[in-house]
This record gives structure tokens, C-alpha cells and sequence, in this order.
């Protein structure tokens, strides 16, 4: 007689059960994939916020010593970084301290939008003239 031989392999129900987890667990790892992407894209466009915040603030310095005059009030403009057009905004005040104006500098994606902001003080004479460095 013959012995019957064992054949290896997965069962048709082991199988589906295999297909069944596989099923359940993928959309909830897509979710997650998605949620990094989405997450490292916002860290991207707030870094480079904040590049275009610390440019003006930079352009802010140099057009002070160049013309003498410094900034009293609000400026805001647009600059293209990374293939994108950034708005970006500047505020003077002065503050408690007599000649000391504090300047908030904020740029975002649309106009009016603060993805990152940026602050420095700087020390201006009677005339309105930078006297230090931002």
C-alpha cells in the first residue's frame, strides 16, 4: 500500500485569515505614512517662514544704515523662496525703554498668515537713525 503523502503548504481559511489581518492593518499604516508626510511638510513651510521673517529683518538692517532712516510703523511685501511666493510683514513699536523698538517680523504662504515669526530689538537715536546692530 502506498502511505499517503503529507502535502505542505497553507490552507485555503489560513490564507484568507492571512488576507483578513493584512486587510485591517495596512489602511491604519497608510494613515500613519500619510500623517509624517503631511507633518514633515508643515515643518518644511515653517522653516522656510522663518528664513523669509529673518531676510527682512536683514533687509530692514542694511536699508537703515543705508539711508539713515529706520523703520516706525509696518512694512510687508512678498519675496520668492523655494519655488513659492512668501508674504511677509514687519512691526515696529517701541517699547518702555527709551530709544529701544522692538520689531516683529512674520511670513506665511498668504498675506495676513504668520507660519513663523521672528523679533529683534535695536537701539535708534532721536533722529530715527540705527545706531547698533538687530
Amino acid at each position: 500500500m502506498i502511505a499517503a503523502q503529507r502535502q505542505s503548504g497553507f490552507t485555503l481559511v489560513e490564507v484568507m485569515v492571512a488576507l483578513f489581518i493584512v486587510s485591517m492593518a495596512l489602511p491604519a499604516l497608510m494613515a500613519q505614512v500619510g500623517s509624517q508626510v503631511d507633518g514633515t511638510a508643515r515643518l518644511r513651510d515653517r522653516a522656510q517662514a522663518a528664513w523669509v521673517a529673518d531676510n527682512a529683518l536683514a533687509r530692514l538692517t542694511l536699508d537703515a544704515r543705508l539711508t539713515g532712516r529706520a523703520l516706525q510703523g509696518e512694512s510687508s511685501g512678498t519675496e520668492p523662496m523655494a519655488g513659492r511666493e512668501w508674504h511677509w510683514r514687519i512691526v515696529a513699536e517701541e517699547t518702555a525703554v527709551p530709544g529701544l523698538w522692538r520689531y516683529v517680523a512674520s511670513a506665511g504662504l498668504e498675506e495676513g498668515e504668520a507660519l513663523s515669526s521672528v523679533e529683534a530689538f535695536r537701539h535708534r537715536s532721536a533722529t530715527g537713525a540705527g545706531e547698533s546692530r538687530l
